[in-house]
């Protein structure tokens, strides 16, 4: 297996199984095409691709999360439940207020020089973290939580923390998508001194089963390769990963990316807009999506995109006001305009998962369906996900790759807004912004509405 990361769920090539040939048998690094697992980076070119210091900010998104670092804890985000991949064990409570904990780390594991990871480096990173946590960028998650810390033995320590905490797991290992607290290897990094909170530790020494081979200076790939003890690393417990290596590239703008990834350049995407999708899907019968019904693509981020407003600022500190944009807002159409259709609403304030729905959309279905303004209106629309299947049938998309009636929810989300222009023209009326004969609208006070 190998442990990708969470935003890496748009196209992959049936070549990851061995169903296609490679005409290219040797990539640009110098490994063979058939061993390597080819990944468009997620943030493109990087300026500081030698900046691997995990105490301050870094090349976050070229593999370290999925293949160098290793958690205590890690976690299935399909279900929400974590499971240990340093630590032995789940943590144990050692008191009925959940402020003290032990931990016990696997023995056996070893950083990809060969040192043991044992509970000398946690101390060490945490000694560190505490002491120059004022200089450092990426220590806040833990050092806010943890009170004081005890090594018990090579692998065992306890902890206090400063309030309770009833989900220690994923706030000292992985919540959604990254850890808090990343161990760093106290044999590299104690040498170093005060100088650590500008040590660049490139090319880093790692938990995971793979290390890194080399990085271009440039900032366009950085090339990771199997350790040949992986039994031996953070999460080698779980299974070979099959890749031997590991390249995270940037092919470029999307147009190149596209064409690169039709002629098998590259083997996973993870921002192709759905246009460039269908098709390259149209020139390459290879390329998959991660289903093959509509809206095709995992819709179950975590991360919830939204426009935020701030309510501290006229007229945005009026409900009405933020009610009008909501009923002025026709999402069916710009989804499909920009989206092809492939989105997935969230009428609350959080992202609509497997998780999250049981947990607070299903609770809330009759409180939207009530919901009323105070003008007596109910602004939820729980055919919205109907709605956009008949829009999108209507535009052509096949019958057979949209969602049935009972998965339209999954698919799409149980609801959101109405699209009523004429409710938010009244809205707006209320509080004095009408509409002049322009068509635009004013401020309460006659001056024009512009929106930044």
């Amino acid at each position: 297996m190998v442990k990708l990361s969470r935003y890496l769920m748009v196209p992959i090539l049936a070549a990851l199984m061995g169903t296609t040939s490679f005409a290219q048998e040797m990539t640009d690094v110098g490994t063979p095409r058939s061993e390597t697992l080819i990944v468009q980076t997620f943030d493109g070119k990087v300026a500081n691709p030698d900046a691997q210091n995990p105490f301050i900010s870094y090349a976050i998104w070229r593999g370290f999360r999925e293949l160098g670092w290793s958690s205590l804890w890690e976690m299935d985000t399909s279900t929400g439940q974590s499971y240990p991949e340093l630590a032995a064990e789940m943590p144990e409570v050692l008191n009925d207020e959940h402020t003290k904990f032990r931990v016990k780390i696997r023995p056996g594991v070893f950083w990809s020089d060969g040192v043991e990871f044992t509970t000398a480096d946690m101390a060490y990173t945490l000694d560190t973290a505490f002491k120059y946590r004022e200089k450092l960028t990426r220590v806040s998650g833990y050092t806010s939580l943890i009170k004081s810390w005890t090594v018990i033995d090579p692998y065992t320590m306890e902890f206090e923390t400063l309030e309770p905490s009833y989900s220690f797991e994923t706030a000292m290992g992985v919540y959604t998508w990254g850890a808090r607290f990343v161990p760093v290897p106290k044999h590299i990094f104690e040498p170093q001194g005060e100088n650590v909170v500008t040590f660049k530790n490139a090319p880093a020494v790692t938990l995971g089963p793979y290390k890194i081979k080399a990085f271009d200076p440039n900032g366009f790939w950085q090339l990771w390769e199997r350790r040949d003890d992986w039994q031996r690393s953070g999460w080698g417990n779980l299974g070979e990963p099959k890749a031997k290596y590991v390249l995270y590239k940037d092919f470029g703008a999307e147009e190149t990316r596209t064409l690169a990834f039709v002629q098998n350049q590259y083997d996973i995407d993870t921002f192709m807009s759905p246009d460039s999708i269908q098709a390259a899907k149209a020139r390459n019968p290879n390329i998959e999506t991660f289903s093959h019904r509509f809206p095709y693509h995992d819709m179950n981020d975590a991360c919830s995109w939204a426009v935020y407003m701030n309510q501290q600022k006229a007229p945005y500190d009026l409900e009405a006001v933020r009610w009008a944009l909501a009923l002025s807002l026709d999402l069916k159409q710009v989804g499909i305009t920009a989206l092809s259709g492939q989105f997935k609403v969230a009428a609350l304030p959080i992202a609509d998962t497997p998780v999250t729905n049981p947990i607070y959309y299903q609770p809330s279905t009759q409180f939207l369906n009530d919901l009323t303004l105070a003008d007596g209106y109910k602004p939820y629309d729980p055919n919205f996900g109907a709605d956009l299947v008949a829009a999108l049938k209507a535009q052509g998309a096949p019958e057979s790759e949209l969602p049935s009636a009972e998965n339209i929810a999954a698919s799409f989300g149980g609801g959101w807004w109405k699209h009523d222009p004429a409710q938010a023209e009244k809205l707006l009326a209320s509080v004095g912004m009408k509409k002049g004969a322009d068509g635009f609208f004013t401020m309460p006070d006659g001056s024009p509405w512009v929106i930044t």
